[in-house]
C-alpha cells in the first residue's frame, strides 16, 4: 500500500496542474503490486473506486515528477473514456490501440497541462 503521506503529497502536486487530476487520484485507491509491469488504473467490478496498480519496483525508480506524470497520463485515459473505446477491439489490437492512445495522453499533457 502507498503510504499516507506520499498519497497526500501526489494528490497536491497533481492539483497544481488540473483539479481533475487531484480529485481522481483523490477517489482512487492505490495498490502495490507485481501484477503490472508499470501502472496501471482500472475501475473496480461496481465502479466505486478507481484502482492504481503499481509496480513497487517501476515505482521506486520514479522522481516526484515522473510519479505525478504518470498517475496524470492515467487519469487522462479515464478522463478521455480510453478503456471503452477500445473495449470492444480484439485483444492483439488493444495493445496496439493503446500505444497510440498513449501518444495522444503523453502530448496532450505535455502541451495542455505543462
Amino acid at each position: 500500500m502507498l503510504a499516507s503521506e506520499e498519497f497526500l503529497s501526489i494528490s497536491r502536486r497533481l492539483e497544481c496542474h488540473h483539479a481533475i487530476f487531484n480529485q481522481l487520484w483523490s477517489m482512487s485507491r492505490p495498490v502495490m503490486t507485481e501484477d503490472v509491469p508499470t501502472l496501471a488504473v482500472l475501475f473496480d467490478k461496481v465502479g466505486e473506486c478507481i484502482d492504481f496498480k503499481i509496480n513497487p519496483n517501476f515505482w521506486s525508480t520514479l522522481t516526484d515528477l515522473q510519479k505525478d506524470f504518470v498517475i496524470a497520463h492515467e487519469c487522462l485515459h479515464v478522463i478521455l473514456y480510453h478503456g471503452f473505446r477500445i473495449s470492444n477491439l480484439e485483444p492483439h489490437q488493444r495493445g496496439l490501440a493503446n500505444m497510440a492512445l498513449d501518444v495522444v495522453v503523453n502530448h496532450s499533457l505535455v502541451s495542455q497541462f505543462g
